[in-house]
């Protein structure tokens, strides 16, 4: 009348597939709490500005001579190119 000798029925399959889906979550939310601050820290971060531009330089990211006015700025002459 009850049925009682029918098992668990097909309800376990959905909570195995429920608590899979759960442990996986939780899971992937540890893993990004630890790696998205870590994506946060750029490569040049403690480098000195006069090491940025020589990378910048060294990537081909500024001219030389943009190179050369951002070197002359940082050492304190901040007059500009002078003319030839």
């Amino acid at each position: 009348m009850w049925h009682t000798n029918d098992g668990m029925g097909w309800w376990m399959v959905f909570m195995g597939i429920f608590w899979i889906l759960f442990w996986a979550s939780l899971i992937y939310l540890f893993v990004i709490a630890i790696v998205r601050p870590a994506q946060g820290r750029r490569p040049d971060d403690g480098a000195d500005a006069l090491e940025i531009a020589r990378r910048r330089l060294a990537r081909g990211e500024i001219s030389t001579e943009q190179f050369q006015e951002l070197r002359r700025h940082l050492d304190g002459d901040i007059r500009g190119p002078q003319p030839p």
